[in-house]
């Protein structure tokens, strides 16, 4: 017991026994704003492209797996829009990275396209478009050099594309298509 209350030998517990009125996950450490969605969402797409390549190169390495995969006619649309979805989207994302995201001064003037050849770095990144304080007050900062950043939205579109093809080359090569 410290100062009249149990202690357990867990410091998470610790932590909930220190604070009552506290439970475990009622602290946020950050708070998810469209900042984290446009700067993070098309590095999270390049991750989710490449586990779908691996997923369907695994598959390919089974016996039988055309037989074991067999999609009908209607479902092959759904996956070939859901790709391009996938794709679309880390475009938009980063599209938006030059369009609506830059430091507090910069504001004014937009697309920041010119991210690409001058760096700006540790400034927080600001959503110009949003004029309230709460989005921009837990914000993300840029790299340093900003310019491998800005490349990198550049870059994170064509990334997820490139999987997302792969990997429709594969499974359409190694499954078999029912009527």
């Amino acid at each position: 017991m410290q100062d009249g209350r149990p202690t357990s030998p867990l410091w998470f517990q610790n932590a909930v026994l220190e604070r009552p009125g506290r439970e475990v996950g009622s602290h946020i450490p950050q708070k998810l704003t469209a900042i984290y969605l446009i700067v993070l969402g098309p590095i999270a797409m390049v991750f989710v492209s490449i586990y779908l390549f691996m997923q369907a190169s695994w598959l390919t390495r089974l016996p039988l797996a055309s037989q074991t995969l067999g999609w009908t006619n209607g479902q092959r649309p759904i996956v070939a829009v859901l790709f391009v979805f996938l794709a679309l989207l880390a475009a938009i994302f980063s599209i938006q990275y030059f369009t609506i995201l830059a430091p507090r001064d910069l504001c004014a003037s937009r697309p920041h396209f010119d991210f690409l050849w001058k760096s700006v770095d540790g400034f927080a990144i600001t959503h110009c478009m949003s004029g309230t304080d709460e989005i921009n007050a837990h914000g993300l900062y840029y790299f340093c050099p900003s310019i491998i950043q800005s490349w990198g939205h550049v870059a994170w579109p064509l990334i997820t594309a490139f999987f997302l093809a792969k990997t429709w080359r594969v499974w359409r090569a190694n499954t078999k298509f029912a009527a």
